[in-house]
């Protein structure tokens, strides 16, 4: 299950979100999500890169 804020955000560029958590303690996570607007989902991205918190 995705984070609420997670699937606000991604939502409108794609379907079946979900959030991994490391189980070794560590603040590692992962993302998985069905894409269908590939051009709005990397807007997010970018958004995220020059907010300094993203890929």
């Amino acid at each position: 299950m995705a984070s609420l804020e997670r699937v606000a955000d991604i939502g409108p560029y794609a379907t079946n979100i979900t959030d991994y958590v490391a189980m070794d303690g560590s603040n590692n996570i992962a993302v998985t999500a069905d894409i269908h607007d590939m051009a709005g989902a990397q807007a997010i991205d970018d958004l995220a890169v020059a907010r300094g918190c993203g890929s």
